[in-house]
């Protein structure tokens, strides 16, 4: 577990950041921002941590080395020598503007932050921050002139909306070291950019990454690619998902040939089941292991994954979460409509 919330920022600078592909320029701050003032280290703070509240490890790689990746070795040198704040802190301004090379990718402040107190799994440690806020929001702003209360409108960056980040703690470095990465604004073109283009991280394998993944992979499995090889209606994809999820639930530890033996059951869908995973952790470049152990917290963040709705038409949704044998499809014969009928005792 980590916490955040005792978190002192140490060091903190702001630099502009333009987009090189709209040929836009940047801006570096000269010195250090002074944070004298604890009510505004304060809500940096809480503008900077709280969008991390998951488990989500991530670590830095590089296909070739990973003394090649930019973000690893500036925050290394920083770690080591806290001295090199400054100019570890522009050259990350000027990595990150050599990335920025989709014309969707907005201009915006890059907040570099060395912080103390950070505590993860019991023990304290350092950790840098690496922030960019990107979209500004319209503030009113009241003032008093003589006798009357006049309005005015300033825009300002909103502190309860940070639009990305990356919180890289000293632990592990010769992994890569542990990350926290949000990103609130990733869209088409631009998803890669700053965990890919920029930081260059991958997730790391943890029960929280194990989980989530395979919530990803049992329902892609289940909704997309069973129905293009086997006859499955949309109530036994969801039957076939609310099965998913009670395992889950009720496992501390499995496998993936005991949730196959007692969730996909029929013989050749599990042969295609062990082939789809194949396919999806090649796909991802991740494995998963032999025995997983179940993270709630991840188990609870991906419940959408399994959605229980069948929906007809624009007319009416059917949620399922019990027997699927109390639910029937037919076709009537002269309309050629579809219908389900819906067996129970009494309305509650």
């Amino acid at each position: 577990m980590f916490f955040l919330q005792e978190a002192r920022i140490d060091k903190m600078i702001v630099h502009r950041v333009g987009n090189k592909a709209r040929e836009e320029s940047c801006f570096f701050s000269e010195h250090v921002t002074p944070l004298s003032d604890d009510i505004l280290s304060d809500l940096l703070r809480a503008y900077f941590t709280a969008p991390f509240k998951v488990e989500d490890y991530h670590h830095f790689y590089h296909p070739d080395d990973i003394e090649f990746n930019a973000v690893f070795t500036y925050t290394r040198t920083l770690f080591q020598n806290s001295d090199s704040f400054y100019d570890v802190s522009v050259k990350l301004a000027k990595h990150l503007f050599e990335q920025s090379l989709h014309p969707n990718i907005k201009s915006g402040e890059l907040y570099v932050v060395l912080m103390d107190g950070v505590v993860v799994d019991g023990n304290e440690t350092q950790a840098i921050g690496i922030f960019k806020s990107e979209n500004k929001d319209t503030f009113l702003k009241i003032n008093v002139m003589g006798s009357a209360l006049t309005l005015g409108a300033e825009e300002g960056i909103n502190i309860n909306k940070l639009d990305k980040g990356c919180i890289i703690f000293n632990l592990d470095e010769e992994s890569g070291y542990n990350a926290l990465v949000v990103d609130m604004t990733a869209r088409d073109g631009e998803a890669v950019f700053w965990k890919d283009s920029f930081l260059k991280v991958m997730e790391s394998k943890t029960s929280f990454s194990q989980t989530t993944q395979f919530v990803r992979f049992a329902s892609n499995f289940i909704q997309h690619d069973m129905p293009e090889h086997f006859e499955l209606d949309r109530a036994d994809q969801v039957a076939l998902l609310n099965r998913t999820q009670e395992f889950l639930k009720s496992k501390d530890l499995f496998q993936m040939d005991e949730y196959a033996e007692e969730i996909i059951q029929q013989p050749e869908v599990v042969e295609r089941f062990k082939t789809f995973q194949k396919l999806y952790e090649d796909s991802r470049d991740f494995t998963f292991d032999d025995e997983l152990e179940v993270n709630e917290v991840a188990l609870k963040k991906n419940a959408r994954a399994f959605k229980s709705i069948i929906k007809l038409d624009k007319n009416f949704h059917i949620y399922i979460h019990g027997n699927r044998d109390l639910v029937k499809k037919g076709e009537d014969e002269q309309t050629g409509m579809k219908y389900y009928q819906l067996y129970y005792r009494e309305e509650l």
